[in-house]
């Protein structure tokens, strides 16, 4: 069974599936969670459950690493449609102003088991669905600042964060260790809009309508794609967006794409490079 690699910040296929699979753990009961826990061979010492009226993460701790794992929304419109689009200034540049304000319900609870942890040597892993991955990103940066070290994050299906300014910070924080992963059309990474102000950061990490993951994508490609989709799915518009936001679309790209590491047919690290 694939366990993180600690070994490299790269990008691994492994520690995208394994970190897709503890996003979609975080609606789970404690009991299931450890059930499962086990089946991805991680051998946990202590598991922090930090829950703030709705908002809900994870810290699993385990001999090696610190995993930070932030649940996404129940549903997609309490964040996208309401007046907490507006952006608020926050570090180096402005943020969304409601992932800032779960942001601030979370975070002392999150930092405060990590000193003792990051005395004892153990890597930062953050990962988020949806609304926690936009969380995360604040989380990051905050620890960051606090002389904390953040070793790798790996975000599915996140909105945009911030204005131009805090996605240049951020690049420059977190250089080459901070994955975004984008499914196909899933509609959320498309917001909140441009027009608003709103920038992506992040390394780009894309399946296509095929479930195929393509590691030199462009957006000209992603047009490309978006054409060849909305053929195949011309008596379903609108659906496909929504499904392919979902975390077991996620899950089951990357079972697809690691059933032949176990054949040693593809390589389970890929150095991901910004595209300017």
């Amino acid at each position: 069974m694939f366990k993180l690699d600690t070994s490299t910040p790269n990008y691994s296929h492994i520690n995208a599936y394994v970190l897709s699979q503890l996003c979609y753990y975080t609606y789970f009961t404690p009991e299931l969670l450890i059930e499962r826990l086990n089946t991805l061979s991680i051998k946990h010492e202590d598991i922090i459950y930090v829950n703030k009226r709705d908002n809900y993460s994870l810290i699993i701790i385990t001999a090696e690493e610190v995993i930070i794992v932030i649940r996404g929304s129940d549903t997609v419109q309490d964040w996208l449609l309401n007046a907490q689009l507006l952006l608020t200034s926050y570090s180096k540049g402005k943020v969304h102003q409601g992932f800032y304000e779960v942001f601030k319900q979370l975070y002392t609870d999150i930092e405060a088991p990590l000193k003792k942890e990051i005395a004892k040597g153990k890597k930062i892993y953050i990962t988020g669905h949806s609304l926690g991955g936009a969380v995360g990103i604040l989380v990051a940066d905050k620890l960051i600042n606090s002389n904390i070290p953040v070793h790798s994050i790996y975000t599915f299906g996140q909105p945009r964060v911030g204005d131009y300014n805090y996605a240049k910070y951020i690049y420059t924080i977190l250089p080459n260790n901070y994955y975004r992963i984008v499914n196909n059309s899933d509609i959320v990474p498309r917001t909140p809009p441009r027009n608003l102000g709103y920038t992506h950061s992040g390394l780009f990490v894309y399946f296509d309508s095929k479930g195929i993951f393509r590691p030199t994508m462009y957006w000209s490609d992603v047009l490309s794609n978006k054409v060849d989709e909305l053929l195949d799915n011309l008596y379903n518009p609108g659906l496909v967006e929504i499904k392919d936001h979902d975390i077991g679309e996620y899950i089951t790209n990357y079972n697809n794409l690691l059933s032949p590491i176990l054949l040693n047919t593809i390589p389970t690290e890929l150095v991901i490079k910004r595209k300017v």
